[in-house]
């Protein structure tokens, strides 16, 4: 029986870490949501995925002004 409950007493501190990082990234996917800037380059950053990477670069190139007239608070 103890045994048991150390192992989920370590489970819990275990995967602490992995719900920071999936709270982050809820936080940053609302944001895009939003359309903020800050948003795209978290959601980016996050997928650790060069390739990704790549295709968000050329596809915010075309969209950065729209992000910031969104940012600044205008609405459509």
């Amino acid at each position: 029986m103890a045994l048991v409950s150390e192992y989920l007493a370590g489970a819990s501190t275990r995967y602490q870490g992995s719900s920071d990082l999936l709270l982050f990234a809820i936080v940053a996917a609302v944001l895009l949501f939003l359309r903020r800037r800050a948003g795209a380059v978290l959601l980016t950053i996050l997928t650790f995925n060069p390739i990704i990477w790549i295709i968000n670069y050329q596809y915010f190139k075309k969209r950065w002004p729209e992000l910031a007239s969104t940012s600044a608070g205008k609405s459509a």
